[in-house]
């Protein structure tokens, strides 16, 4: 096998696998299992059934999901050449066609399992405290932010906990839920969905805003709005409805981005690397800069609607 790609942290690594029946993708889950990757998966065989264009799975033996080799787990998918980017590197054509492609998986209104109501974190989820004090002892070069911060950071999370339970009492339907484009291969072919490791209930308006203002972010910080009413007009062109109220969801970055720095910070705590420690870094700051982002992404997200065809 031929290492093709890593995954954020380095957790995961994609090879690329020849064979005489053909080429594949071969996923190497490094990092912690995910309880409910049978159920994530069960989301991702749906989409693909319902014509979505992505990488066609293959079950292992029993119908699971992966195979466990050498006690890592491996999952396969039929290969299909092409490349990933970030964000910032996606053309104003290339909004359009992911809107296109975000709005049909939103339209297949793809159901899920109700293990995946999952509660917004275990009981004994640690505190930034713990977090701030564990940071200082292994001598981490972001500590001194997080002991600094961590107030700030406390109210942040327990505003994120509330978005987080008002989202979940919101009409949901299954999506993939990390439609970033370093989880889209660019082909000759089109655009090509990939990476369902995250998928579960989501509200769509939700991920309809946030991933307009994502693929519009370009590298110097500002926002193309131009690739943001791409985005938008691509998601109308297939039967998708962009609404008035879009831009209020966009507070629900914050849920994301907590929970997501929260569990990095434990990743660099008990598996420490340079790649991941500068990864906490980033993500600190980002958190801490969320809610003047999401103004940011509101005033673009008005913006970009004004400039569409007559919305609900």
């Amino acid at each position: 096998m031929t290492e093709a790609a890593r995954g954020w942290g380095g957790h995961n690594i994609v090879y690329r696998l020849d064979t005489t029946d053909g080429r594949w993708a071969v996923k190497a889950l490094l990092r912690e299992a995910d309880e409910l990757i049978r159920e994530r998966f069960d989301i991702e065989l749906a989409a693909f059934d319902g014509g979505l264009r992505m990488p066609r799975p293959v079950r292992a033996s029993g119908g699971s999901p992966y195979a466990e080799l050498g006690g890592t787990r491996l999952r396969c998918y039929e290969w299909v050449d092409g490349v990933a980017k970030v964000n910032e590197e996606t053309s104003v054509g290339e909004s359009r066609i992911m809107g296109r492609l975000v709005a049909e998986l939103h339209g297949m209104s793809l159901g899920y399992s109700p293990l995946l109501d999952e509660p917004l974190g275990p009981p004994d989820e640690p505190s930034w405290d713990w977090l701030a004090d564990a940071a200082g002892r292994q001598g981490a070069s972001w500590a001194a932010t997080l002991t600094e911060r961590v107030t700030t950071l406390d109210r942040l999370s327990e505003q994120a906990r509330k978005l987080g339970v008002q989202q979940r009492n919101m009409a949901q339907i299954a999506s993939h839920r990390d439609l970033n484009a370093h989880n889209v291969l660019f082909a000759s072919s089109g655009l090509w969905l990939i990476d369902w490791d995250a998928a579960g209930p989501i509200y769509p308006g939700w991920e309809r805003a946030n991933y307009a203002c994502l693929w519009a972010g370009r590298p110097d910080g500002h926002y193309d709005l131009d690739a943001a009413v791409a985005f938008l007009d691509g998601y109308q062109d297939v039967g998708g409805v962009v609404t008035r109220d879009d831009p209020d969801t966009l507070e629900f970055l914050l849920d994301n981005v907590a929970g997501w720095t929260k569990k990095n910070v434990m990743w660099a705590i008990t598996r420490p690397s340079v790649e991941q420690d500068r990864n906490v870094g980033y993500l600190i700051g980002a958190l801490l800069a969320t809610p003047s982002r999401i103004e940011q992404r509101r005033r673009l997200l008005h913006a970009a609607i004004s400039r569409l065809r007559p919305v609900a």
